[in-house]
């Protein structure tokens, strides 16, 4: 679990932000910093209808990212990446 989540997803976390790759080949999967600012507004608006059951409520992930456990890095891959993340990244 810890290596998935503590090394895999803020690998692509850095992939989205753009700063994972030296040479910047494709672009297509960076988001940008509006896409970030709607993602964020989107966790701020809907922390009070998480389900308990989540643990945690999530936080903002571009902002503070280096403070997430193992256990934030799977509630964001497994409940809110998906949600989140459509309309942001391209589909193919």
């Amino acid at each position: 679990m810890h290596s998935l989540f503590e090394n895999v997803t803020p690998a692509m976390l850095q992939h989205w932000n753009g700063t994972f790759f030296k040479d910047r080949l494709d672009d297509r999967y960076i988001l940008s910093a509006q896409s970030w600012a709607v993602i964020s507004q989107l966790i701020e608006q809907n922390v009070g209808n998480m389900p308990a059951d989540f643990g945690r409520p999530p936080i903002d992930i571009h902002k503070y990212s280096a403070g997430l456990k193992a256990e934030d890095w799977s509630n964001w891959v497994v409940f809110y990446s998906l949600p989140l993340l459509h309309n942001h990244l391209p589909s193919g």
